[in-house]
């Protein structure tokens, strides 16, 4: 699968009732899940991170995250790729 939008409607469900699960139990130990999606081409597949991110730290983490792919070299050096999702 080459991205998670390329996946079947009922399995975008499925793992999008987890991300609502995890959000849920992170709320409650005041963390906030940060999710994102990497491709590996010699793997042919992708795969979903999370990042628990402490709420009082969570405005500013766009700013960090897209800072530090900034500053790396190799194929993120040059290919930004970065789809903002604003909430």
């Amino acid at each position: 699968m080459p991205n998670f939008l390329a996946l079947e409607t009922h399995i975008i469900d499925e793992i999008n009732n987890f991300k609502k699960c995890l959000i849920h139990m992170f709320d409650s130990v005041n963390y906030h899940p940060v999710f994102y999606e990497t491709y590996s081409n010699n793997k042919s597949h992708f795969v979903i991170e999370c990042l628990a991110v402490p709420n009082q730290k969570v405005a500013d983490f766009p700013f960090y995250f897209k800072q530090s792919l900034d500053g790396c070299e190799g194929d993120w050096g040059t290919n930004k790729s970065i789809i903002e999702i604003k909430k």
